[in-house]
């Protein structure tokens, strides 16, 4: 039998273009699959490094036009008369001041936290390990986790991962909604479970919500640790988490 190339397939899945039909298929065609697994999860974070080559590009555009900037200021300031300079100066002051006090308080755990935190983005529907078709549990939380209401997910997803423990993307998702819910030791529990099961696709992204946590209840060392082994696995997460490492006190 001629082996199906999926290559066609995991794009329409990926930017959301199947119909219900070919997504009820393809999500049969995913369990189980471990190559099928491995070949979206590598397309998602493919996807996610490339739009974050295109903002590194704008900054560095940006950069350059800014100091083509300073430059031509600079002249300008150059020749203006002493009075003109003293003001500039003053200016300047100010300016480094007000830097200052953002920097410091951009590095309060609260401010962090907020700072680097965002939602996951749920992949599709779960199946129901009982019978065939979409677990309407999984179905339900996930609407309710996209449409920002946290509280009522995070019952559905507690209920769905009680029937199905081994739901590694439902406990992550579990997780964040408690952390939208400032419930954040049952967000480190169900983050901590993941990290526990050692074997799934999610270690790196529970990895980096778990550090998360440990910075807004205070927990610096722990934190460290997290963000260490995330700054070294070449996740989506390593460069957000060495930057992180060098404002967390």
């Amino acid at each position: 039998m001629k082996a199906i190339d999926y290559s066609y397939f995991i794009e329409k899945y990926l930017a959301g273009e199947m119909d219900q039909q070919e997504r009820n298929w393809f999500n049969s065609e995913i369990e189980g699959n471990e190559y099928l697994q491995r070949e979206i999860m590598l397309r998602r974070k493919t996807d996610e490094m490339l739009r974050k080559q295109d903002v590194i590009k704008l900054r560095s555009r940006l950069s350059a036009i800014g100091e083509e900037y300073r430059k031509k200021e600079a002249q300008k300031l150059a020749r203006r008369k002493m009075a003109y300079r003293s003001a500039a100066v003053i200016a300047a002051l100010v300016m480094v001041g007000s830097m200052f006090i953002y920097i410091n308080r951009m590095q309060s755990p609260a401010s962090l936290f907020n700072h680097y935190f965002s939602l996951y983005e749920a992949g599709d529907q779960a199946r129901s390990n009982n019978a065939s078709g979409i677990d309407p549990i999984y179905s339900k939380a996930l609407s309710l986790y996209n449409n920002n209401d946290f509280e009522n997910a995070a019952k559905l997803f507690k209920e769905f991962i009680y029937n199905s423990p081994g739901n590694m993307e439902a406990r992550l998702i579990y997780g964040i909604s408690e952390m939208k819910n400032r419930n954040f030791p049952e967000a480190e529990k169900s983050f901590s479970a993941i990290l526990d099961d050692g074997n799934n696709y999610f270690l790196d992204n529970a990895r980096w919500y778990l550090a998360l946590c440990y910075i807004n209840t205070g927990k610096t060392e722990a934190a460290k640790n997290e963000l260490n082994a995330v700054r070294s696995s070449g996740s989506v997460y390593s460069k957000k988490a060495a930057k992180l490492l060098k404002r967390v006190k």
